[in-house]
């Protein structure tokens, strides 16, 4: 039920291109929110067999930071997918984030720094004094 509902589709079609998707994260949500990319190249499917590609990510309030392996849905056609990892969705605030791909040649790219804004959870989660 609702498989994919939860990812936000992503076209990268070069490196320098600026990402002003609107992507949301909640504590509530590890899981179920990520992103579905599709690489491109000149407006083509990029084929990316061979290629390692990982979500960026630092929290800017906690400071915390990792790497999240994508993976392949299918690479011959760049397509690639991941789930939020909950240590980046801990709370809320904004985290910074990029796509970094490793081509298997011991070569590196990766895209423009994107914003993820982690929502606060509405009820749950925490104590409080409103009775909830």
């Amino acid at each position: 039920m609702l498989d994919g509902y939860g990812l936000h589709e992503l076209i990268w079609n070069m490196a320098d291109q600026v990402i002003n998707d609107y992507f949301v994260a909640s504590p509530s949500d590890a899981g179920g929110r990520g992103i579905a990319l599709s690489v491109r190249q000149d407006g083509t499917a990029a084929d990316m067999t061979g290629a390692s590609v990982y979500l960026e990510w630092r929290h800017r309030a906690t400071g915390k930071r990792g790497a999240e392996p994508f993976e392949a849905v299918d690479a011959s056609a760049g397509t690639f997918e991941v789930f939020y990892p909950a240590a980046m969705q801990e709370c809320g605030g904004v985290a910074d984030a990029s796509i970094a791909v490793s081509r298997g040649d011991d070569t590196y790219i990766s895209s423009r720094v994107f914003t993820i804004r982690v929502e606060p959870v509405v009820i749950g989660g925490g104590e409080h004094e409103d009775g909830f």
